[in-house]
């Protein structure tokens, strides 16, 4: 709904450009608590800004649900998976 909202009237309605950007910053702030407590358990390596791993994760995620509403075709499912690939390799 998030994505929908930004790319439908966030930017013809001022109180859903706030919802929208409320929303992904609570979902930002979200994935960095994992990304930081993931560093912390040795999960994941400490030297990557969690910051922007949180930030790289929120725009793959809503590009994924854009994505996955505008590819049709038989490699579709592959497309997607390929950037969820992508994404994994870059954590």
């Amino acid at each position: 709904m998030t994505a929908n909202a930004a790319l439908e009237h966030a930017s013809q309605d001022e109180k859903v450009a706030e919802i929208v950007s409320q929303n992904l910053n609570y979902l930002e702030v979200a994935l960095y608590g994992v990304f930081r407590s993931a560093q912390e358990n040795d999960e994941i390596p400490s030297h990557k800004n969690a910051r922007a791993l949180a930030r790289f994760v929120l725009n793959t995620v809503q590009g994924l649900r854009v994505l996955s509403k505008g590819c049709l075709g038989k490699n579709r499912r592959q497309i997607l998976i390929d950037v969820v690939d992508v994404t994994i390799e870059a954590i």
